[in-house]
């Protein structure tokens, strides 16, 4: 709120005297003064306004050229140019930073997830391993497992017997190192069944050859 106070210097009949007054930029027009010769403007919005007062004497004569002032109502901080300025970005660098932390959270959960199953699946393979080994060990036979290049990865306790070499001795050997093969007939070595089987792409059945363990007996 604002007031602004006044009078006409005219004391031959100062009850006679008429004053008006505008405010540029909120009033169109002048407005005539009442007894208490003030004047008064709330809520007036920021910017450039000008007050002028005019007045005419007892004998009705008025002073067209009268007196004004100017007047400037600063915007509060919040309606300033660099406070919206600032607002904008702190409110984009808020936004950004919210789906910064929104996305590192949902690639957090995703790794967790993705780190849940990988453990479920090395326990599943821990649990299966154990399963054949339990297995393979109960066999009552000779039981040899190689890869596709004849190399052993597996034997049991019984091959272990047969062949006199333990599972640590021979991981990674060649079968025909550790458990030879001899055609009956010629006494000569047969090829590795494991490299025949692949490469046929089916099944080797034993036919008229001797099993010759890693001591080089029948």
């Amino acid at each position: 709120m604002i007031s602004f106070s006044f009078a006409a210097l005219n004391f031959r009949a100062p009850h006679r005297n008429r004053i008006e007054f505008m405010l540029e930029g909120v009033e169109p027009d002048w407005s005539l003064a009442g007894i208490e010769r003030k004047a008064t403007y709330t809520n007036l919005k920021p910017g450039q306004y000008r007050f002028k007062v005019i007045a005419a004497n007892n004998s009705g004569k008025w002073n067209r050229v009268g007196a004004e002032i100017g007047l400037t109502i600063a915007p509060p901080f919040w309606g300033t140019m660099w406070f919206r300025g600032m607002a904008t970005v702190v409110s984009t660098l808020l936004l950004f930073g919210i789906y910064k932390i929104s996305s590192i959270r949902s690639k957090n959960a995703a790794l967790k997830e993705d780190l849940v199953e990988r453990h479920r699946i090395e326990a599943a393979l821990r649990q299966s391993e154990t399963n054949l080994r339990i297995t393979l060990d109960s066999i009552g036979d000779t039981v040899i497992a190689t890869d596709s290049a004849g190399h052993i990865v597996r034997m049991n306790p019984i091959a272990e017997k047969l062949t006199g070499w333990t599972r640590t001795q021979t991981m990674g050997y060649p079968l025909e190192k550790v458990y030879r093969i001899l055609d009956k007939e010629t006494r000569q070595p047969v090829e590795c069944p494991v490299r025949e089987a692949f490469s046929k792409g089916q099944g080797y059945k034993m036919r008229n050859e001797k099993r010759i363990h890693g001591t080089g007996y029948e």
